[in-house]
């Protein structure tokens, strides 16, 4: 049976009693459990900031007007992504109170991913790295390299509805093909060297 007190309490004192009880359940076993399901605040903001690295370097590049991405500029936008979704992952599956965190993060990081398709796009030698490191280098033949495989048809067909200037831009469009590829395929050849040389 609770013991009735004899003289009513002011506010400061309620409060005094409110704090002391508060105080003394901080270090019950409840409390350190409660604490143990919740993801810790550096972690979780390290965990939004990371996916935000691809958009600002992509902001970056565009404004140092250099749009020709490589393999590093891949690498830089694309491994915080992975990071902050193996974080989202950890809280997700040991942090049960923190799990609406892990969902922001996952969906932040989805969105951040169109950084690195526009990147994709914008650059066709990343897009050649990136299809040789799947192993798909056959797929990036372009019709423009091989007329030989259009029919006489097709040929008569374009020859007779383009004028000279579109001739000239398809002339130009195809040397500028032509050096893009002789490059990619130099460096992919040094990198061939590189790895056959390495123990």
């Amino acid at each position: 049976m609770s013991i009735i007190p004899d003289q009513k309490h002011s506010d400061d004192e309620l409060s005094r009693l409110r704090a002391q009880s508060a105080m003394q359940a901080a270090n019950s076993s409840i409390v350190e459990t409660y604490n143990k399901k919740l993801a810790n605040k550096g972690i979780v903001i390290f965990g939004y900031a990371l996916p935000l690295i691809a958009p600002a370097w992509l902001m970056v590049k565009k404004m140092t007007e250099n749009t020709v991405y490589s393999m590093n500029d891949f690498y830089i936008m694309a491994i915080p992504i992975c990071l902050a979704l193996v974080i989202a992952l950890w809280i997700g599956l040991l942090r049960v109170l923190s799990r609406h965190n892990a969902a922001f993060i996952l969906m932040l990081s989805l969105f951040c991913c169109f950084a690195l398709v526009s990147a994709v796009n914008a650059s066709k030698s990343l897009k050649y790295d990136l299809m040789s490191l799947v192993g798909k280098e056959g797929s990036m033949s372009d019709p423009l390299l091989e007329p030989e495989r259009e029919s006489d048809e097709q040929v008569s067909n374009i020859g007779t509805s383009m004028t000279e200037e579109d001739h000239e831009t398809l002339k130009k469009a195809r040397e500028e093909y032509k050096k893009e590829r002789e490059e990619w395929l130099k460096r992919k050849a040094e990198r061939e060297k590189v790895d056959t040389g390495s123990p």
